[in-house]
């Protein structure tokens, strides 16, 4: 059993989220008021590639056998992001003033962040143990760059459009995906790689 083409895919979902990132930059930076079914239909494809990766990372470390407590980590932050990214596409519908919300939504996603960190510094085998050390701190910077660059980006009076790129820092936590998701390639086609089971349960490929 080869998981080469599931690795693929894995590269693939990444690569969808980095443009769905760059084409709400876009969107947000040069087009004002365009159509708003349209912003939730890629809103809701950003949120399933998004949660795609997430899953990927999830099976890796399932693959090489890590502590239940980190796939657990990963799982409650797969089911997190689902919760709170789908609220926060609807709220708008059913809260007149959502920054409350917003505020908190932000908080609980910082500790979920550096749970989640924390555990993935825990991984052990060493293929994926310096891909998921890198996730955990490009996560944590992304995170607490965009709850507080607005913040300081605000006292210095710093443009809208500069303002807007700030969100384009989530992208680096992937790059650390598609790390990992190499090396889980590499490693599974090695002569040396003994295991057969598929990077999935009933894999397909």
């Amino acid at each position: 059993m080869n998981n080469k083409p599931a690795t693929q895919i894995a590269v693939i979902a990444v690569f969808l989220q980095i443009a769905m990132q760059l084409i709400f930059q876009y969107i947000g930076t040069n087009l004002f008021g365009f159509n708003e079914y349209l912003r939730y239909f890629l809103s809701g494809l950003s949120i399933l590639t998004y949660l795609l990766v997430l899953a990927f990372l999830l099976s890796v470390l399932r693959y090489y056998n890590e502590k239940n407590s980190i796939a657990i980590a990963f799982g409650v932050y797969i089911i997190f992001t689902t919760i709170n990214n789908t609220v926060n596409l609807t709220i708008g519908y059913w809260m007149a003033n959502p920054v409350t919300y917003y505020t908190i939504s932000s908080i609980v996603h910082f500790f979920m962040v550096l749970y989640v960190a924390i555990m993935a510094f825990m991984v052990k085998h060493p293929v994926i143990r310096k891909g998921f050390a890198l996730f955990a701190i490009l996560s944590l910077v992304a995170t607490i760059a965009v709850m507080f660059l607005p913040m300081l980006f605000g006292l210095l009076n710093i443009g809208f459009k500069a303002y807007r790129y700030i969100y384009l820092i989530s992208i680096l936590p992937l790059i650390a995906a598609i790390i990992i998701f190499n090396k889980t390639g590499e490693d599974t086609k090695s002569p040396d790689f003994l295991s057969d089971k598929p990077l999935f349960k009933n894999d397909p490929f």
